[in-house]
Order: structure tokens, then C-alpha cells, then sequence
């Protein structure tokens, strides 16, 4: 998942600055408990910078997935 803050396409056509583009800021790891999955059977990830994607993907328990994983990025 990416948050990119707001709709940029929206920006492009109607301007950059107009808040009603704007999106509150999502918790996503929340998400995977608010459906339904149990403790201890999902992992989540956030990172932040491209040297803290690169260092999860080469993370071998990240890329051997053992679990449903969610990994979420905002700038």
C-alpha cells in the first residue's frame, strides 16, 4: 500500500493546493485486524525511504512470506 496524502490526478486537473484533494492519513496495518485476522498469523511493515524497502526485500523471513504480510509506505 502507498499513501501519496491525496488524489493526485485531481491535483493535476484542479490544483495542486485544493484541500478537498487531501485524504487523512490511514493507519494501514490496522487494516488486516479490522478484518479479521488473529494475532500472531499476519505481520506488518511500514517503511519510509527507498533503503528501508530495499533492506525489508532482502530480508529472508520477509521474502519467504510465512504468514499474510502487509507492507505500507508513505514518503
Amino acid at each position: 500500500m502507498i499513501c501519496n496524502e491525496g488524489y493526485t490526478i485531481e491535483r493535476y486537473i484542479h490544483g495542486w493546493d485544493d484541500e478537498y484533494n487531501d485524504i487523512q492519513p490511514w493507519h494501514q496495518k490496522d487494516l488486516v485486524p479490522a478484518f479479521g485476522a488473529q494475532p500472531g498469523r499476519y505481520k506488518t511493515y511500514q517503511v519510509r525511504t527507498r533503503g528501508e524497502i530495499e533492506a525489508l526485500f532482502a530480508d529472508l523471513e520477509f521474502s519467504s512470506a510465512p504468514c499474510f504480510q502487509v507492507r505500507s509506505f508513505s514518503a
